[in-house]
């Protein structure tokens, strides 16, 4: 069964062949949902506007603070939660009532709208609001050319908040700006699938929506290893994802997989 799906509208998506498709393969690629050009844009801008010196560190960033613009560079294992994932990769949090610096606001807007098909949600719900305890983490991740990577993993996280909130589907999305040998040579997102290690950026292209179970072991593998790391260059693999994450923000929301005393006030 072929992973890969050629549509040009949300209404054209057909959720039972891509759980078989995913459930067999254990991944999806749906092409064609974003134009070439709205995606080389998007890439232009996002270029165009970073600026490395806005980097928080990795343990950086509390809940108030990623609902807002926030850019921090992750290194190693640590961060704000009790994974272990070594790393080395930039996530930059740009939610829809801050500032549209980037110039994404429409894409994280249809982007969303592709997530809410897939978890069973009403077409609009936290597009640009947080309802339900849950709020829109769009987010831009950049894995640098020089070793920008993620260990294998899997989001037990992600599970959990959506077990929490009755989501059934423990589906990640990731839509592609960049593309293998194209923007990088090396590397990417992969899954392990009956003991098989599958490189998915093998086979997709730039504006493609990479789909596959959280639950499953995946990673993203050293991006153009090879070349001097320069972490002042927005280079290498970029990726947009709009998780629905728990508002932590509301102390009744307080999570145990936070470390909550590293909250800064």
């Amino acid at each position: 069964m072929q992973s890969i799906i050629k549509i040009k509208k949300i209404s054209d998506l057909n959720k039972k062949k891509i759980f078989n498709i995913i459930d067999k393969n254990g991944y999806a690629i749906i092409s064609g949902l974003f134009g070439k050009n709205e995606i080389k844009n998007a890439l232009k801008n996002f270029k165009k506007n970073f600026k490395f010196k806005l980097d928080k560190a990795s343990t950086d960033g509390s809940p108030e603070e990623i609902k807002k613009n926030f850019q921090k560079l992750c290194v190693g294992s640590a961060s704000n939660n009790t994974e272990k994932i070594y790393r080395l990769h930039r996530i930059i949090y740009n939610p829809p009532w801050d500032a549209n610096k980037y110039k994404l606001k429409k894409i994280f807007e249809k982007f969303g709208k592709i997530r809410n098909f897939f978890l069973e949600f009403n077409e609009n719900f936290c597009i640009n609001n947080v309802e339900k305890n849950l709020w829109p983490a769009n987010r831009i991740l950049q894995y640098p050319s020089g070793g920008g990577h993620m260990s294998c993993h899997t989001d037990y996280i992600l599970k959990n908040v959506s077990e929490k909130n009755n989501i059934n589907k423990f589906y990640q999305l990731i839509l592609l700006l960049t593309e293998k040998k194209k923007h990088y040579k090396t590397g990417g997102a992969y899954i392990v699938h009956n003991k098989k290690k599958i490189l998915l950026e093998d086979f997709a292209k730039q504006g493609d929506l990479l789909i596959y179970k959280s639950t499953i072991k995946h990673g993203v593998e050293e991006i153009d290893s090879n070349l001097k790391l320069d972490l002042k260059k927005p280079s290498g693999r970029i990726i947009l994802m709009n998780s629905l994450y728990q508002d932590f923000s509301q102390k009744k929301n307080k999570s145990k997989f936070y470390k909550i005393q590293k909250w800064k006030k």
